[in-house]
């Protein structure tokens, strides 16, 4: 039996981690790598607190968690159902206990992320007298790695001819859209999981920074809650640039101002960061801290975006580049200077557009 759990976990589990390294990475980096470290505990008992004592909040957390094993079952399914994984075939034969047991340990290495950041979770629970929510969450975790264990081993007992599931069907959005929504139907259609957690930790930081509690009105809670989550969308950029580079050579040949090329790409952005401004306007902020946080929003991710024109793309680098230019704002709307940052911010991405826009070449 040893010997066969160590086929499936080389299989199976290496290849999951090997397929989602850059997601999982950009994960951790955005949960634990952009806040420092002596404020890294309070953090995320904070927003811990603030999931567990919602049940909306919580049940979304859930749905991703959900989403995570979906996406490990779809790999498993689709290497099964390959002709020369058949062989896994045989792996029925054994007692049901041993079968069990393998893919139990199997599913359980491929969701060890979500379990280890929900051992945090149930002990801020317990701790914070949240112990139903806590438990809510134990269970949903045992139901599952039980629930994937007796679908893998149903899979594998059927004799028929074996289909790769797919659980993350592309949106295709078939009716003639304008250019700036080239850009969002793409993230649809190609990497849905990765928009949806962007946006998900997006608005944990929302959530997590209204919840602060103050004794008056401050906008500067939400735009730096908003700044943690501009963070995040680095991976969504950096996908959008590179998929210029790859498949939309051809606009360069286009007689296209440098101006309309700038507010296309800005209108883009614009439309991405809809869902935390809808999100702030539902919570109640004014409508000017509405404008200024979606013009802080739209010149940071445009600004990123066209800096990429610059040089080659390169994921560490622009990494490296988002987190000081994070640090930048961060400090620019500590000393209310949001308005200028953005402006700012704005006019560097448009000569960045205006210089380097027509040399950029291909990948």
């Amino acid at each position: 039996m040893g010997n066969v759990t160590n086929i499936l976990v080389k299989v199976f589990v290496r290849k999951f981690y090997e397929r989602n390294t850059g997601l999982l990475a950009l994960v951790f980096y955005v949960m634990f790598g952009i806040v420092e470290s002596n404020q890294l505990i309070i953090f995320h008992q904070s927003l811990i607190f603030g999931i567990l004592s919602s049940l909306p909040m919580l049940l979304l957390v859930m749905f991703i968690w959900l989403l995570y094993a979906l996406k490990f079952l779809q790999l498993i399914f689709a290497e099964l159902a390959q002709p020369q994984k058949r062989f896994f075939g045989l792996y029925a034969t054994l007692p049901l206990t041993l079968q069990f047991q393998g893919w139990l340990l199997a599913v359980s290495c491929m969701y060890m992320p979500v379990l280890l950041y929900s051992i945090f979770i149930v002990w801020v629970g317990f701790v914070n007298a949240l112990v139903l929510p806590a438990v809510a969450v134990i269970a949903f975790h045992l139901l599952v790695l039980l629930s994937a264990s007796t679908w893998i081993i149903r899979y594998l007992r059927i004799p028929s001819e074996k289909q790769p599931l797919s659980f993350f069907p592309a949106l295709r959005f078939r009716w003639r859209k304008p250019f700036p929504f080239f850009y969002i139907s793409f993230l649809f259609n190609e990497i849905p999981l990765a928009l949806l957690l962007t946006k998900t930790f997006s608005l944990f930081c929302l959530f997590g920074f209204l919840q602060i509690p103050l004794d008056h009105y401050d906008n500067r809670v939400a735009l730096l809650g908003f700044l943690f989550g501009l963070m995040a969308h680095a991976v969504i950029v950096f996908e959008c640039r590179k998929l210029e580079a790859e498949k939309m050579t051809f606009l360069r040949g286009l007689p296209i101002p440098v101006s309309k090329s700038f507010t296309q790409i800005a209108l883009a952005y614009a439309c991405l960061i809809l869902p935390e401004v809808l999100f702030l306007a539902v919570n109640h902020v004014p409508a000017i801290d509405l404008v200024l946080t979606a013009a802080l929003g739209v010149s940071f991710l445009t600004y990123l975006h066209l800096r990429l024109y610059d040089g080659e793309l390169n994921m560490d680098k622009h990494l490296t580049h988002t987190f000081m230019l994070f640090l930048l704002c961060f400090a620019a709307v500590l000393f209310n200077l949001a308005w200028p940052t953005a402006l700012v911010l704005l006019a560097t991405g448009f000569y960045y557009n205006r210089r380097h826009y027509y040399r950029t070449e291909a990948g």
